[in-house]
Parts: C-alpha cells; sequence; structure tokens
C-alpha cells in the first residue's frame, strides 16, 4: 500500500487503528521508536532486531512512560531516526 504525501509509518498507524478492534493480536514489526505510541490493549510491537515483543508493560519498561506520551518524549529529547535534533 502506498499513499503519497505519507510515510510508511503513517499508513501503519492508520492501518493499527482501523483493525486493532476487530483483530484477535494487532503485531508491528518495526524497531522504530515512534510506533511504540499504538502499543495497548492488543497491539504490540516486535522488534526483529533485538527479537523481542513489547506490550503495554514491556513499553513502559523501556521508555519509562505511557505508550501515548511517546510522541511528545521524542519531540523533547530527539529521534536521530526522524531527524530531530
Amino acid at each position: 500500500m502506498t499513499a503519497p504525501g505519507f510515510e510508511a509509518d503513517d499508513i501503519i498507524g492508520t492501518l493499527v487503528k482501523k483493525y486493532e478492534k476487530t483483530m484477535e493480536k494487532t503485531l508491528i514489526v518495526t524497531s522504530d521508536k515512534d510506533l511504540f505510541q499504538f502499543v495497548g490493549g492488543n497491539t504490540y510491537v516486535y522488534d526483529a532486531m533485538k527479537d523481542t515483543e513489547y506490550g503495554l508493560e514491556e513499553a513502559i519498561e523501556k521508555f519509562e512512560i505511557q505508550p501515548s506520551q511517546i510522541v511528545d518524549y521524542l519531540a523533547l529529547i530527539g529521534d536521530t531516526s526522524d531527524n530531530i535534533p
């Protein structure tokens, strides 16, 4: 799937929100920190580089904040993968 003017993160986030309530489990395979904002309920992030799956508890342990705060957190500390100094 492609959408001109949108990054893959945007499309992944849209699909997660669209299907998370109808799927038994939603798994985002990525090492991209900003996609952790979607973790919770039946949505998980799987980091293939670390062979680790993150649910709500693991995400909170990793970042020491709620997943809903990830975007603000990365904006404050910077995120070189998204060119945020």
